[in-house]
């Protein structure tokens, strides 16, 4: 679990264990960007189907499905998720998450630096 996201970061449940295969059952419908399915559908169709599950839960589950390899190539953008087997797709969508953890590096390693300024501020005043 993540500090301060323990609830959104929880391991699954028993019961969103239970939904992974209707989510994998779903996703390999889902082939080529054009058929993505966006968070608020999938939250829309579960509901439908009288399954109690919201938007955060779904990124778990889905994080879930990735990590398991359960279906392969399950890519997303703000046009939801698809299953690719475009390998450019591919490529450039591992490119695209290269980039985010580099931006979230580079954010981390600032707020770093200004710790330990105030540390080394903090410690000057004594």
């Amino acid at each position: 679990m993540i500090n301060g996201f323990e609830k959104e970061t929880a391991p699954l449940s028993d019961y969103e264990q239970s939904l992974v295969p209707l989510f994998v059952q779903g996703f390999y419908t889902k082939v080529g960007k054009a058929n993505a399915i966006t968070n608020k559908q999938i939250c829309k169709k579960m509901k439908a189907l009288g399954h109690d599950v919201n938007d955060t839960r779904i990124r778990k589950i889905v994080n879930h499905i990735r990590n398991k390899n359960l279906v392969p190539f399950l890519l997303a953008s703000s046009k939801g998720y698809w299953v690719s087997n475009d390998r450019k797709e591919i490529v450039e969508w591992i490119q695209s998450m290269e980039g985010r953890i580099s931006s979230m590096a580079v954010v981390k390693n600032a707020v770093k630096s200004q710790l330990q300024h105030l540390d080394s501020t903090q410690q000057n005043l004594f």
